[in-house]
């Protein structure tokens, strides 16, 4: 991270300690900056696996451990010295401790940075066969030549020029698609936000809820975006209620396995 101080602020955030008006400043910074949230993701990832280290398993092993040791002392079975102990007992403390790493840590690189992935699955974008069953004297048409190949700049500005028609609301989905893409997060949110806020059709609404949640998982916001998937899960007529019931459980399964 750039700052000792804008350390801080991000182990605080991580830590869940962070209060409320400097944690939701800091959130719209995530939004900002993807080294930022990245680096976020890294100090969480690192928190996790000190916490897991601490479960209640390992203490199990380590009372194992013991009572073998008292046994071991009890038969009159030969113990090395303490000083000559040590250094041996040390690498296999420092095996164990990877052991230990490697299971507990891939859980946690799962849950972490599986996120990310599971917000990018969730993604609602436009695909081949959208494009298909648009009429070819559809404004949109060229905007989404324009993203297939790439050109995401002229998207933007074909999109721009739809504001005062009546495809502005689906050119606002396309452009905050684009700005996912180019993981330009706060732009993306306002304008999936703008598109909750402003939208006539229920379903291009209902679409943008699905893909701000999505996105709040792709830069690591797991609150805001749980949030928001219970506001989906709780409707039974929304469009994603049941894809939102289906994430909602492998993300409460992954923070319930941390929890223990």
């Amino acid at each position: 991270m750039s700052t000792e101080k804008q350390f801080d602020k991000a182990e605080a955030y991580v830590l869940d300690i962070l209060p409320p008006d400097e944690r939701a400043a800091f959130e719209q910074e995530l939004t900002k900056d993807s080294n930022l949230a990245n680096e976020v993701q890294l100090l969480r990832l690192e928190y996790d696996a000190m916490r897991i280290l601490e479960q209640d398993d390992l203490r199990r092993q380590m009372a194992v451990w013991s009572m073998q040791k008292k046994e071991m002392e009890s038969s009159g079975a030969k113990i090395i010295p303490m000083q000559k102990r040590r250094s041996f007992i040390r690498p296999l403390a420092v095996a164990a401790s990877f052991i230990v790493l490697m299971v507990a840590g891939w859980s946690v690189i799962q849950y972490n940075y599986g996120s990310s992935a599971l917000g990018n699955d969730f993604m609602l974008t436009t695909t081949l066969s959208d494009r298909s069953n648009i009429a070819p004297s559809n404004p949109l048409i060229d905007a989404l030549d324009a993203m297939e190949t790439r050109k995401y700049a002229d998207a933007v500005r074909i999109l721009d020029e739809l504001n005062d028609t009546s495809y502005a609301e689906r050119a606002l989905l396309l452009k905050a698609e684009v700005y996912v893409v180019n993981q330009d997060w706060e732009k993306a949110i306002s304008t999936y936000e703008q598109i909750i806020r402003s939208a006539i059709n229920i379903s291009i609404v209902q679409n943008a809820e699905r893909n701000l949640a999505a996105t709040y998982l792709q830069i690591g916001n797991k609150t805001a975006a749980k949030q928001l998937l219970n506001k989906i899960a709780d409707n039974p007529q929304h469009l994603h209620h049941a894809d939102a019931l289906q994430l909602l459980k492998k993300l409460n399964s992954w923070m319930g396995f941390l929890a223990r």
